[in-house]
């Protein structure tokens, strides 16, 4: 599943031979279709694919190795394919700052509000480090994008209360 770090090469393998045998066709590639519904709804609920519910890394391990696979995807067709096929090359997430702050930021890796976040939460709950993997300095590189395209499904509106002042 998306927890075991090989997926990320195995994505690109299969990438490669959807672009080698699709390219001449497809304009516009989605490599990941709605991550947060692969890594958080998976892990947590447990009852898609892979079948295992474990909420306490496996969503954020997830989460790294889809990145890093969606950016190999991505190199991959911009190296041998974009030339040739002259297509689009896209992630459709709906969580926008865990996902998009890894791909489009100067720095990449995690959003550093979702790491303290993350700190804290894992060392109210007894760990002695955070549950949320890092990026070495080569994947955040790696990983770091130019495009950003939004799935947009529904709106939520939120006011501050007059009572209390709080959103």
């Amino acid at each position: 599943g998306w927890t075991n770090p090989l997926i990320v090469d195995w994505f690109e393998s299969y990438a490669e031979i959807l672009f080698r045998n699709y390219g001449n066709r497809v304009k516009t590639w989605i490599t990941i279709n709605e991550p947060i519904v692969i890594c958080d709804y998976n892990y947590n609920i447990g009852t898609c694919a892979p079948g295992i519910q474990e909420q306490e890394y496996a969503p954020y391990i997830c989460n790294k190795n889809v990145l890093m696979a969606h950016a190999k995807a991505y190199r991959l067709y911009q190296r041998e394919y974009r030339e040739k096929y002259n297509g689009e090359h896209k992630i459709l997430f709906l969580s926008i700052g865990r996902y998009s702050h890894p791909i489009f930021s100067q720095e990449g890796g995690w959003p550093k509000s979702f790491e303290k976040l993350m700190l804290r939460v894992s060392l109210k709950q007894g760990y002695t480090e955070s549950r949320l993997p890092s990026f070495t300095d080569q994947e955040k590189e790696h990983g770091r994008l130019l495009r950003l395209k939004l799935l947009h499904k529904s709106d939520h509106q939120a006011s501050v209360t007059r009572r209390t002042g709080i959103l």
